[in-house]
């Protein structure tokens, strides 16, 4: 199914909503949106801004799964070279599930 997203104004995609009297809970709000940042060692971070209208929302992968920030960032830098088995296996899954693209 292709997603058509609303724009605002200035022709922007995006999604804008409102619930009466602040009131967000559970079966009220009919979305949901994730915002997670994860930092590694060197400074370096991942930040989501999830919107779960694609499907599965990405920041539950990387949130309090500090190896898996990692190895996506040391992707993202292209320092593969050091990978352990355990390491390219959670690379695999990520290429798995779209995250990042083969060949790296």
């Amino acid at each position: 199914m292709e997603v058509v997203y609303p724009r605002d104004k200035f022709g922007t995609e995006c999604f804008l909503w409102g619930v009466e009297n602040g009131d967000w809970s559970p079966g009220r709000s009919k979305f949901g949106f994730g915002v997670s940042n994860v930092a590694n060692g060197d400074g370096d971070y991942v930040q989501f801004m999830d919107f779960p209208i694609n499907g599965e929302m990405v920041q539950h992968y990387y949130f309090n799964r500090q190896n898996v920030t990692n190895i996506f960032l040391d992707i993202a830098r292209g320092s593969t070279e050091h990978f352990s088995e355990n390491d390219k296996a959670v690379a695999a899954e990520m290429i798995r599930r779209g995250y990042v693209a083969a060949g790296y």
